[in-house]
């Protein structure tokens, strides 16, 4: 098995110079150069180059121990592809069955369940708006389903509210990005063409996710593995905007709170989503944002499935997370992200700081719900 072209050529790119080292979240912890971008970049390259022998476990490691969260790119000059070409790595370990057991385990649980925690169906929300068919698809997602039900529920609220004709599917199953970036790219196709089966028989047009890794694999990945892919993936970000702009959701009850704004990993670095959800959070009366040019965009710690691979790692890195948030001021973290709002809330726990999402916060101004001003 070999890598594509295309690897060869991002890791020729790499002239070593290490600024990836200072946005690394897990070299922070771990402070060893195999635990970084360069220092996996260069195990990358010693695979292609037969520099190793057999793959131990520890090589499998660190390539799995990359976040995926993309901020070494902005600090390299050579414009490496770092998150892509990590994806590869693990796919080459895939197939040459070099993966760990905690890895496969992930797989196998989508694969047998539908969810990366291997859950029964009972244990999983499944929304309030069934139907058989419908234009528009609110496509809950796992980490929703399984821990953050409480903003998923005002999501469906503040679109009921707008009168936003949308449906659900009761039964539903993991988009199949975590199996893409683990390295099982064949199942996730098969993921991918099952869910959209299900689409096209539902009469799907438009899917509307709160989950940005649902949402960029909807809008990236489903088009580049399905032939006619042609159903609109919208953040439910972009909706609620939408929908403010109409008037059909109008903020007009103050929210006394000092609050940061977690970037998910998913919407992009430097992407128009992260001034776009910040001007969503100031159209709230009241919500003041207090946050650190340093600290923003930085991933919550719950990447690539680091929970289930790496857990001191994870909990390290969203503790610190938490701890920069309270040292602007902010009594409160809002994210987009279910991901980042179930693994900052764990992190919070005994600390003065509250968590909650976007649709949560939107809610208690438009006069639907009030948990976003308590700790949680």
């Amino acid at each position: 098995m070999s890598f594509s072209e295309e690897v060869y050529r991002q890791v020729s790119l790499c002239s070593r110079c290490g600024y990836c080292r200072n946005a690394c979240q897990t070299s922070e912890v771990r402070l060893s150069e195999s635990w970084n971008p360069r220092g996996r970049i260069i195990l990358v390259a010693d695979y292609i180059d037969k520099l190793l022998g057999d793959v131990s476990e520890d090589y499998s490691d660190r390539i799995y121990s990359c976040l995926l969260c993309g901020r070494c790119e902005s600090y390299c000059p050579s414009h490496v592809q770092v998150v892509e070409t990590m994806e590869k790595a693990r796919e080459i370990l895939v197939k040459e069955g070099f993966a760990s057991e905690k890895v496969k385990s992930i797989s196998e649980n989508i694969i047998g369940t539908g969810n990366p925690e291997g859950l029964p169906r009972k244990r999983i929300y499944r929304g309030v708006n069934h139907a058989a068919r419908g234009k528009t698809l609110l496509f809950r997602g796992c980490t929703a389903s399984l821990h953050t039900v409480d903003d998923l529920r005002a999501a469906e609220m503040l679109l009921r509210s707008a009168e936003y004709p949308f449906f659900e599917f009761p039964d539903e199953i993991c988009c199949g990005y975590p199996l893409e970036v683990l390295g099982y790219e064949a199942d996730a196709s098969r993921i991918y063409s099952r869910n959209h089966q299900k689409m096209m028989e539902a009469g799907v047009k438009k899917v509307v996710t709160a989950c940005p890794y649902c949402y960029r694999v909807l809008h990236e990945r489903y088009p580049r593995h399905i032939d006619g892919f042609e159903v609109e993936a919208l953040h439910i970000i972009d909706l609620f905007n939408e929908l403010m702009d109409e008037g059909k959701l109008t903020p007009i009850m103050s929210v006394d709170l000092k609050v940061s704004y977690q970037d998910p990993c998913a919407l992009g670095r430097g992407s128009l989503y992260q001034e776009l959800a910040r001007h969503f959070i100031e159209r709230v009366p009241g919500v003041r944002l207090m946050e650190n040019e340093d600290s923003k965009s930085k991933c919550c710690g719950a990447g690539s499935y680091l929970p289930h691979l790496f857990p001191k790692i994870y909990q390290e890195i969203r503790t610190k997370r938490v701890e920069e948030f309270i040292s602007v001021g902010a009594q409160a973290v809002i994210t987009s992200c279910p991901t980042c709002l179930y693994t900052l809330r764990e992190a919070s726990k005994n600390k003065l700081i509250a968590v909650d999402g976007l649709s949560s916060l939107l809610a208690i101004s438009v006069g639907l719900d009030s948990s976003v001003s308590k700790k949680n």
